[in-house]
This record gives structure tokens, C-alpha cells and sequence, in this order.
């Protein structure tokens, strides 16, 4: 497991109440599932049969039992496709695909905060509907991945259907810290998928 300090700064408000000086508090967990999308030829848009079935193995291994609350993907066509297999796979096709700037190819130095921005977003919502706890998807490409542990030198690439997950405490009065954890995709035999 790689553990990563970033600062948050949201105000939310939650039903789970903590208590610091006499004050009452509020919390909300985001926990946000980042997985680079499944593989495409250089110069392609589109996932190969290799790729898809990638996908559907990371999401099915690694994310079976999750139930999102948020689904966030780039635009691109790799991505959107990646985003519907994964929430097929993991029985969450319900949820509608929301595209973000910032999770483009190239947008990097931004993913990072579109995902603070998400996470306030979220937290407000998550509290609103009585939830201390919500679970958000996000298909990217491999340097905003990267972008989200930074500060980690030890993860240095990121493969296609890998995921790092980010867990997100957010409270109304402080910043508090994130742990991430990169989970590797189950690789295929094929040598063709690097």
C-alpha cells in the first residue's frame, strides 16, 4: 500500500458528528476509484477486444463489490468506453457519466485539483442524502493518474485498468489527510497488452 499526504480544503456537512474543543463536527469519507482506461493502439480512440476484456477483469477482480455514487470520466472516446464496462461490470449502470476538464490527456497538472473540487461537490451531496461514505469512479489517462500520487515516488507508471484508490476525509473545520492505494489490473496472457 503507498500512503500520500495532500491537504483538502472543503466545508461539508454530514450526519456522522465528531467532537474536537466542545465543537461540534461534521465528516464525510470519499473514497474515489481512479483507473486509467483499457488498452488502445497509438493513434486509435477506441479500446481493442484485448482492452475491453482488461477492463472488465480490473473492475470485476478489483471493484465487484462497490456501489458508486459518482461516476467522472474524460472525455475521450478510450475513456467513455472504459467507464461503461466498468459500471456494467460492477452492476452501477445506472449511474449517468459526467465528464470533468481536467481529466483529459495532458491536463495533469489540474487532476489533482478537479478531484478536490469532486470531492466537495460529493461530500455536500452525501450529506444531504444522510451518508457518511460515497464511492466515486473516475476513468482518466495514465499522467493524470500519476498526477493524483505525486507525491509517492515509488509509483512511477501506471498500466492500463490499473486503479488508485483515494480515500478522502473531509471535515468542516480541518484538512485531513488522504491515503492512496494502487491496485494493479489482473493482466492477460497476451504479450500484445503492456
Amino acid at each position: 500500500m503507498i500512503v500520500l499526504c495532500v491537504e483538502f480544503e472543503h466545508l461539508v456537512f454530514s450526519p456522522l458528528k465528531l467532537k474536537k474543543g466542545g465543537k461540534e463536527m461534521h465528516k464525510v469519507k470519499v473514497m474515489f476509484y481512479i483507473m486509467r482506461h483499457g488498452f488502445c493502439p497509438i493513434g486509435f480512440d477506441w479500446l481493442t477486444k484485448e482492452g475491453k476484456e482488461e477492463v472488465r477483469r480490473s473492475a470485476k477482480k478489483n471493484l465487484k463489490d462497490i456501489k458508486f455514487t459518482g461516476a467522472y470520466s474524460s472525455p475521450e472516446i478510450r475513456a467513455q468506453e472504459t467507464m461503461g464496462i466498468v459500471l456494467d461490470a460492477t452492476k452501477n449502470g445506472q449511474l449517468g457519466i459526467k465528464h470533468r476538464k481536467g481529466l483529459n490527456p495532458g491536463d495533469d497538472p489540474s487532476t489533482l485539483r478537479e478531484i478536490k473540487s469532486t470531492a466537495r461537490e460529493v461530500s455536500r451531496y452525501a450529506a444531504l442524502d444522510g451518508k457518511s461514505e460515497c464511492n466515486i469512479m473516475v476513468v482518466t489517462h495514465s499522467a493524470n493518474v500519476l498526477a493524483c500520487s505525486i507525491a509517492c515516488p515509488t509509483l512511477q507508471e501506471v498500466n492500463n485498468a490499473d486503479i488508485v484508490k483515494l480515500v478522502v476525509e473531509v471535515t468542516d473545520s480541518s484538512q485531513e489527510v488522504v491515503t492512496t492505494q494502487y491496485i494493479p489490473a489482473p493482466r492477460l496472457a497476451s504479450a500484445a497488452i503492456s
